[in-house]
């Protein structure tokens, strides 16, 4: 019986599957095909399809393919500059990761929180944008791609530059260098090594930033090969100019401040162009020409704070309109739920119905032959007995007595006959029940198994038993010092067995220097003060100053290395 009404519902459930099987393909088709416009970077403007794919996916799609719906659908927003649908769209994408799950796609959770980062920078929203941009990061290492958590990480810098922490700015980029330059990802570092160049420039530090710029212009793949720069990018040109008048290089200021009027034809880069010549003729004093250019960047500068208060209002309108879009939206959404909830009662109904009338044929039609077969086994039951007490009769009268037995014991077999069938109906229950309580109790012996079990090994147990913790350590011992190649190797040995760790002691709030986050790794590896003096070459007095400087910062308690080391071996 239970056999065959679990049959009933495979089918079912089958006949469904089939019905949007077909459909499921034609989904992925066009959801891979959305995907590959986005790779290559073509403006996603078709917001109709992404919602029915997002619908589409959050009803029959795997927690990936519902993340990959509900990202794509981001970037139209995006590109259609609807800013608050596009981070809500993102907000969705991340809610519907699986991160429990194997499988789960690091890579695509983290462009996930790049894009939502890229937004919530364009909106001016800077806190929002660093907590998008170190979970980007995160899930980059998760997912074990370093060109993107490298992105991510220099990106990070703009939210400093945007708050002219200069300092910051400069500290931050000179350590992304050093700690990065050795894995060969140049072309990523020097995008965006113009974004410190300022900060260089106004801290006096004009090598410095001839070195960014230098990168920049080598590494980044922007310029052809006459170093023209190419379209979008021509802000370039100021930052050179700049250098040259801080320089005291007039002709080669004047040249580029000169190619950056000639070929950014934006508000934007003709008020830098301007602005940098005004500044030009006033230190080499052709006052006329600097009026000129004063004048002509002044009014640039208007037309620059007209443009952003349209656009500033273009968004508040976007908002407004969003959010009134959204209510709609919801009441909408709120009544086809309604409608469809309905219809699926009324479908699932109509399955009921029609299960219970098969299954109630089925049973009486299994009862009919049942009773048939036993009418028919009881008449040759009888027709035997009766022979039988034919024959005996037909002997004599002393034959009654074996007559009688005959009769009483075919009344004996009738009743255990029937007494064996109700056994075995009984049996019947007990096994399928007992069936039922087995598969009951290996599941939740799995699932104990699952909460309660320890895991094979500690992270300590790993980190001890990496071959670079042994090394460091024997060099500990003899009193030998790390070169730089060793110490890039020891910080992606945190990164990858001691996250949590890594993750503490990077946060922007601590604002380490780079001593004191190599002192900081190398007092989490378990490495005594006087060795790691050695090691980094520096004084212990210097050591002595670091524990305190990391004690403060990153526990904001007074204390000495000992209990430095303490307080990080708790970190996994």
């Amino acid at each position: 019986m239970n056999r065959s009404l679990s049959a009933l519902v495979l089918t079912f459930l089958l006949l469904l599957a089939a019905c949007t099987s077909g459909d499921r393909q034609l989904r992925l088709a066009q959801l891979e095909e959305l995907e590959r416009q986005n790779v290559a970077d073509s403006l996603m403007t078709n917001d109709s399809l992404a919602q029915a794919l997002t619908d589409f996916f959050d009803r029959h799609g795997t927690s990936n393919e519902r993340l990959r719906a509900h990202y794509i659908l981001g970037r139209t927003y995006a590109d259609l500059g609807e800013a608050p649908a596009a981070i809500n769209a993102y907000l969705d994408a991340a809610a519907c990761a699986d991160t429990t799950a194997q499988d789960c796609d690091w890579a695509k959770l983290s462009r996930v929180y790049g894009q939502m980062s890229d937004v919530f920078y364009k909106q001016n929203l800077m806190e929002d944008f660093l907590e998008a941009n170190t979970h980007s990061i995160y899930y980059a290492w998760k997912a074990n791609d370093t060109l993107q958590a490298v992105r991510g990480l220099t990106i990070k810098v703009l939210a400093y530059d945007r708050r002219d922490e200069k300092e910051i700015v400069c500290a931050l980029y000179d350590s992304l260098y050093k700690r990065f330059h050795p894995l060969g990802v140049d072309g990523i570092l020097a995008q965006n090594s113009i974004i410190p160049v300022r900060s260089f420039m106004e801290l006096g530090r004009l090598d410095k930033a001839k070195f960014y710029l230098n990168f920049y212009e080598t590494q980044s793949g922007f310029f052809d090969s006459l170093h023209n720069i190419e379209n979008g990018r021509e802000a370039f040109y100021y930052y050179k100019g700049d250098y040259y008048l801080h320089a005291h290089q007039y002709d080669s200021a004047r040249f580029y401040f000169n190619k950056e009027m000639k070929y950014g034809k934006d508000l934007m880069n003709q008020n830098m162009a301007a602005y940098g010549l005004a500044l030009l003729f006033l230190q080499t004093n052709q006052f006329d020409s600097a009026a000129k250019s004063a004048v002509y960047s002044y009014r640039m500068n208007d037309s620059i704070h007209a443009q952003m208060s349209m656009q500033e209002v273009k968004k508040a309108k976007a908002m407004y309109d969003y959010n009134r879009n959204k209510l709609l939206a919801e009441k909408e959404h709120r009544r086809a739920e309604q409608k469809e909830r309905l219809i699926i009662r009324l479908l699932f109904l109509i399955f009921v119905i029609l299960l219970l009338s098969g299954y109630a044929y089925w049973r009486n039609q299994k009862r009919m032959e049942a009773g048939q077969m036993a009418f028919l086994q009881k008449v040759e039951e009888l027709e035997k007995a009766e022979n039988e007490v034919v024959k005996l009769r037909t002997h004599a009268e002393s034959m009654h007595d074996v007559i009688a037995n005959a009769e009483q014991t075919l009344l004996v077999q009738e009743d255990k006959i029937e007494n064996l069938l109700l056994q075995e109906e009984g049996f019947l229950r007990m096994i399928a029940q007992k069936e039922q309580d087995v598969e009951r109790y290996q599941t939740e012996l799995s699932e104990l198994r699952r909460r309660y079990l320890p895991s094979k090994e500690s992270a300590e147990q790993r980190l001890k038993e990496s071959p670079l913790y042994q090394l460091l350590h024997k060099k500990a011992d003899a009193g030998k010092g790390l070169s730089s190649e060793e110490l890039s190797q020891l910080h992606r040995l945190v990164i990858e067995l001691v996250p949590s760790f890594y993750q503490f002691i990077s946060d922007k709030a601590y604002a380490l220097n780079e001593h004191e986050y190599d002192a900081a790794i190398l007092f989490r590896l378990h490495v005594n003060a006087s060795s790691i003096g050695i090691m980094l070459n520096v004084s212990p007095s210097a050591v002595t100053k670091f524990s305190k400087s990391l004690m403060k910062k990153l526990f904001n308690e007074a204390g000495n290395s000992k209990e430095l080391a303490e307080k990080l071996a708790g970190f996994c």
